[in-house]
């Protein structure tokens, strides 16, 4: 799938664009950035911070008292992992602006298949919604969703 299959989806209209990850628990998260081919900042409450190790992160999470990002590729693809909810599916904000292109998008889909690893989806959604423009699936790459129901 290519950029201008989902022209609709990064036409900015206000809303920002969700990415939820599906079955990502915050061990992994660690392990996949360990090994992310992007670079990424992670920040504590808005401050460039150290990535903790699982137990502390989890604590971290457990809390809820600071925000807590990961700032993939900061001067390119500005996803946002929001990790501070705690609760699955593990949400990444993106705003349009940022995939503008072929070579965003194929940036985009380099970040999306590490956070899919080999077994996970991930849905590209409007902010707030639940019905996704596509889905990412490892064995499939991206794809446009048969219908809602069969998700």
């Amino acid at each position: 799938m290519k950029r201008a299959d989902l022209a609709e989806a990064f036409n900015f209209d206000g809303s920002l664009l969700e990415l939820s990850v599906k079955d990502l628990s915050v061990g992994t998260l660690c392990t996949v950035l360990a090994d992310f081919p992007l670079p990424w900042t992670f920040l504590l409450g808005g401050q460039p911070a150290p990535l903790p190790g699982p137990p502390l992160l989890e604590a971290l999470i457990a809390e809820a008292e600071q925000t807590l990002e990961v700032n993939i590729d900061p001067d390119g693809l500005r996803l946002v992992l929001m990790v501070n909810f705690g609760l699955p599916p593990l949400t990444a904000i993106l705003h349009p602006n940022d995939v503008p292109d072929e070579a965003a998008f194929e940036r985009l889909t380099l970040a999306v298949a590490a956070l899919a690893g080999s077994t996970r989806q991930v849905w590209l959604q409007a902010e707030g919604f639940h019905t996704p423009w596509a889905v990412f699936t490892p064995s499939q790459g991206w794809r446009l969703p048969a219908s809602p129901e069969t998700e």
